[in-house]
């Protein structure tokens, strides 16, 4: 009885909060029903691997027969969740497409739940709950997150957990929290994020948005004691997540000049330079701005998506321009006091909103160098 009064309590306390999780997760189950059978719709080394325990106990030997009598390194990176998760998947019997599917909703999930998370930290006037519900869904459903299905998985969860990661990051400088929460932020970053290094590279795409967000806080900061407390709390965050990650950074470390030259070999290989490959996959601004920095989007460049070309269809142009447009909107409309008091006058409990802008369209912009397709 007392447990029952408790989750009472708790519900009419956080209720338009539980309320709100509970439409990001039942939006989430839309992505199951896209897949229609028993098949792998995304399999290999994208996501789903084969055989999991296998795969598992393999992963924690530098010489194994499915790297063809090889090594890598970097696989150990894949260690949480993925490889913890298909394991587990096939030690309980749970079939390949069922596996799939669920990995999947977990995508979607943590994506909505992230930038849900990352809103209710930024915002907090009236309808905020509200505010980060729509963000959520509209995180959850980007062109970009979509194609994630298929293409770049890995990179995939990047874009799904990064705004949880910054939204941590930053209620830990503006709250001012110790060494325990820092803690807990990088054992959580982790769990739900260290499969996607076995591309390094990755790592840029976690930090860069925090150390982005470094940078506003220093420049918006006229107190130095707020200045030197978000650079040890940022050296704390980095020296440990240094050290609860190393199991992958020094195995690579150790062997920086194989993990180097392997994907030049590739490449030599084949008679491609590498930086053909960035340039075929590279996207117009126009196309960034408007959220379809991926190649696949142009069926000129890579026609691997059949159903691209609807994007370049009148309304739809018009409509992903629409998007943008209205986010910026806000800066046209707001009296100019509130402008500069945005920009420059922000509170603990503040944020400011072209950075928020940007994060939100972050998702759209991919591999978008100073290249394009056609160059």
């Amino acid at each position: 009885m007392i447990f029952l009064n408790n989750l009472k309590k708790i519900f009419l306390t956080h209720r338009k909060i539980i309320i709100s999780i509970s439409i990001i997760l039942f939006l989430a189950l839309i992505s199951i029903t896209w897949f229609r059978g028993n098949y792998l719709f995304s399999g290999a080394d994208f996501t789903i691997i084969p055989s999991g325990k296998d795969y598992f106990k393999n992963i924690f030997y530098l010489i194994s027969d499915s790297n063809g009598g090889g090594y890598d390194v970097r696989t150990i990176a894949a260690l949480s969740p993925m490889v913890l998760f298909v394991a587990l998947s096939d030690f309980l019997g749970i079939s390949l497409s069922i596996t799939n599917k669920i990995w999947l909703y977990y995508l979607f999930v943590s994506s909505g739940i992230s930038s849900f998370y990352l809103s209710t930290v930024i915002f907090k006037r009236k309808y905020r709950i509200l505010i980060a519900t729509v963000v959520a869904i509209f995180y959850m459903f980007n062109f970009y997150i979509a194609i994630g299905v298929t293409q770049s998985t890995f990179l995939w969860l990047t874009y799904s957990l990064i705004p949880l990661k910054l939204g941590l990051y930053i209620k830990g400088i503006l709250e001012k929290r110790g060494i325990k929460y820092i803690f807990f932020i990088s054992l959580l970053w982790l769990l739900t994020s260290s499969s996607q290094y076995t591309n390094p590279k990755y790592v840029i795409f976690d930090w860069a948005p925090l150390l982005l967000y470094l940078l506003f806080f220093i420049a918006t900061r006229m107190k130095w004691e707020k200045i030197k407390y978000s650079l040890k709390f940022t050296l704390i965050l980095l020296l440990i997540f240094i050290l609860i990650n190393s199991f992958w950074i020094f195995p690579i470390l150790f062997n920086i000049a194989d993990s180097l030259n392997a994907p030049r070999d590739y490449y030599s290989y084949f008679g491609k330079p590498r930086l053909d490959t960035y340039i075929n996959y590279s996207s117009e601004l126009i196309d960034g701005i408007r959220l379809q920095g991926y190649a696949d989007f142009d069926r000129e460049v890579y026609p691997k998506i059949y159903w691209a070309k609807t994007y370049h269809r009148p309304f739809f142009i018009f409509v992903s321009f629409l998007i943008p447009i209205l986010a910026f909107m806000s800066l046209l409309i707001l009296p100019r006091k509130n402008i500069k008091k945005k920009l420059y006058g922000i509170g603990e409990d503040d944020f400011n909103i072209l950075y928020f802008i940007l994060l939100t369209l972050f998702p759209g912009w991919n591999t978008l160098p100073v290249h394009n397709g056609n160059t």
